[in-house]
């Protein structure tokens, strides 16, 4: 289920791997794509080594966090009153 442009795991947009990530990769493709879709103003980053890795950095970051499963908060429904923390539910 491909979704704001993440492929399906495994598959490939073109061009040469960079980075592969929980089994989706990232090619040179998407960088070109993730550049063109800056602001004019953050461009001339893309100009440096060092802006270059800073953006595929990015790119990983973004796709570890896309793929990670939802986390829920649950709270203790019932519980003590006192804030729901162990230390505090002995009473004293």
């Amino acid at each position: 289920m491909a979704s704001r442009g993440r492929r399906d795991k495994g598959s490939k947009s073109g061009g040469q791997a960079l980075a592969e990530v929980n089994g989706v990769t990232i090619t040179t493709e998407d960088f070109k794509k993730e550049l063109e879709n800056l602001p004019p103003y953050l461009k001339p980053m893309a100009d440096t080594v060092e802006g270059k890795k800073e953006m595929l950095d990015t790119m990983v970051i973004r796709e570890l966090i896309s793929s990670r499963p939802a986390r829920t908060v649950s709270t203790r429904a019932g519980g003590s009153g006192q804030g729901g923390r162990p230390e505090e539910a002995g009473g004293g």
